[in-house]
This record gives structure tokens, sequence and C-alpha cells, in this order.
């Protein structure tokens, strides 16, 4: 991100690009219904190591910031990603029973939406922030899969 500091104050905005994932795990697989929406089938009797789904956007991100003299910081912000990938990854019993394990990667994810976009928030001290998204979009499009609306917490590290 590029920060624009406001001259005299301890405020900036801030401006970027950047690569963003969510990893959805769950223990059901994703499926197409009859009417074409899209439904999780639970896993059941079944061991299995992982299942989930993979999401990767180009994000546009952009922040209101303060940062103290004694290097405390608070940004508020928003952002918007399109799409770029997304895949389903299965690793576990074959599930007709037939085979012991298996791994399945499939790209053909349907009726997810090419844009998400919410509301960001970070909190830390000198380099060290604790950051947090929440989409105000969903993953599917609406009514052609599960109302999911992801949440990301986790650590960044600003050196600026």
């Amino acid at each position: 991100m590029y920060n624009h500091p406001f001259a005299g104050s301890n405020f900036s905005g801030a401006l970027g690009i950047g690569i963003g994932t969510h990893n959805l795990y769950n223990n059901s697989l994703p499926t197409t219904d009859s009417t074409g929406s899209t439904v999780f089938v639970p896993i059941e009797d079944i061991n299995y190591r992982r299942s989930k789904i993979t999401l990767t956007y180009l994000d546009f991100p952009i922040e209101f910031r303060y940062k103290s003299k004694d290097k405390f910081r608070l940004a508020i912000g928003f952002k918007a990603g399109v799409n770029i990938s997304s895949h389903m990854k299965y690793k576990g019993d074959e599930l007709s029973g037939i085979l012991e394990e298996i791994k399945i990667k499939s790209y053909n994810l349907r009726n997810l939406e090419d844009w998400r976009y919410g509301v960001t928030a970070a909190i830390g001290y000198k380099f060290i922030n604790m950051v947090f998204f929440y989409s105000l979009s969903q993953v599917f499009e609406k009514g052609r899969g599960p109302e999911l609306y992801p949440i990301s917490i986790g650590i960044s590290l600003r050196p600026f």
C-alpha cells in the first residue's frame, strides 16, 4: 500500500493492490443439485485429512490511518477484489470405498461471485499489527449456494 501522510498530522490515507486468499475448511464436498445451485454434501463414515475450498483475489484496498508519536497504529478501510483463482481440494479415503486414499483438486467450482468487497481494520504497535477483514459480499451468487461471508483475522508486518 502507498501511504500518503496528511500534512502536519498523525493521520494518513493509503491505497494499494494485493493478493488475498480464503481457505474454507469443511466436512463436506461441493456439488451441483438439479437446479444448478451449489450444495455441500456431508462426508460421512469416511476417513479424510482435508476438504477445503481456496479462493484467491486480486484486491484493491483503501485505508484511513492514524499513527501516534509512540508508534501506536490504528487503521480502518475498505477493499474490493476480483476472483482470479478458485479450487476445491479433497484428500482422504476414496468415496466409494474401493481405493484407500485419493487426492482430488478441482478448478471447476460453480456459482462463485466474481467480486468481493468488505471492511478492514488494523491495530498495532510499531511494525506488528492485528488485521481484520469482514466480507460484505457472499462467496456464492445469491440463491445459487449457501450464504457464506468470510472473516479474516491475522497478523501483519508494516515497516513503514
